[in-house]
């Protein structure tokens, strides 16, 4: 093995600005490196992840890496460059998964949605081995004739216990990327984040930290991107729920005319999803308003 595919991995690392490197990362980062080289300066970059491993289990043993105790596969840079921002949680959940989007509580955290401190880490994978695209940071060119990358599901990342919630590929909406630090992270869009806890509050920090988060992101929500998703989850439910919502914030669209026609009474018409049927009851959305709604209007203008 050539000293120079260390040298090159430990460049593009630094080019990109990340503190952690997965055993497929490397695999793709040599890869590029390969395909830009002069005939001068040819190294033979892994074609497998066990070719990556050996790689990076030498320069873990060269003392530039050094194993999570969290999850296999995945190093944390230690070279003096790293020594600046340090290791994120976030960061080393995009590597465990090649399409895994940090959502729920952890995505209200991100959009500063909530002042809470989520205590766990929320995460997001489209179910099946089907077409659901690549990691962050990669393209389909960089995995053409490799390995994809494989699914890891750690208990906990850098001792926080992690909540996986998979999902079906054709209700992985609402996703984007994000680079704050440099590097891209996969995170819950605020809309798709705001549907989340209107259809699993606890997950989001409750039903209350839910209504405060749709009130402060009343001016920044995209009403057409919110009903879209609406349509894309799927669940009559939260047709009532988020029509509730977006006209108590004074937000419209012509969807709700035909969401409201279609709002039917029932056990399962309530605000929040895991709290009693109330008494109390709005009769244009059909909806047991089983939760604190002055908290919609705790931002307001």
């Amino acid at each position: 093995m050539k000293a120079n595919v260390v040298r090159d991995l430990l460049r593009a690392l630094a080019a990109e600005r990340r503190h952690v490197v997965s055993d497929w990362r490397a695999m793709i980062l040599l890869q590029r490196r390969a395909r830009s080289a002069n005939a001068a300066e040819l190294i033979r970059p892994p074609r497998t992840l066990a070719d990556a491993r050996r790689v990076l289990e030498r320069m873990v043993r060269a003392g530039d890496l050094r194993p999570f105790d969290d999850v296999s596969g995945v190093y944390e840079v230690i070279v003096p460059y790293a020594d600046v921002g340090g290791v994120g949680e976030l960061e080393v959940l995009m590597e465990t998964q090649p399409c895994v989007a940090a959502s729920h509580h952890t995505a209200m955290a991100f959009h500063d949605l909530t002042d809470d401190q989520p205590k766990m880490l929320h995460a997001t994978v489209p179910t099946g081995r089907g077409d659901v695209g690549v990691p962050t940071g990669t393209s389909p060119d960089d995995w053409a004739d490799l390995p994809r990358a494989p699914a890891r599901f750690p208990a906990q990342l850098l001792g926080r216990p992690v909540r996986w919630h998979r999902v079906q590929p054709e209700r992985f909406g609402g996703v984007g990327e994000y680079a704050p630090e440099g590097w891209s992270l996969r995170v819950t869009t605020p809309e798709r984040t705001l549907l989340d806890g209107l259809l699993d509050p606890d997950a989001c920090g409750g039903i209350g930290a839910v209504l405060r988060g749709w009130a402060r992101a009343r001016d920044l929500v995209d009403v057409r991107t919110t009903v879209a998703l609406v349509e894309q989850l799927d669940v009559a439910v939260l047709r009532q729920r988020a029509g509730y919502v977006l006209e108590r914030l004074g937000l419209h669209h012509a969807s709700l005319d035909r969401w409201r026609a279609g709002a039917k009474r029932g056990g399962s018409s309530r605000l929040c999803a895991n709290a009693p049927y109330a008494p109390t009851f709005d009769a244009r959305w059909s909806l047991s308003l089983n939760a604190p709604v002055e908290f919609l209007q705790e931002f307001a203008p």
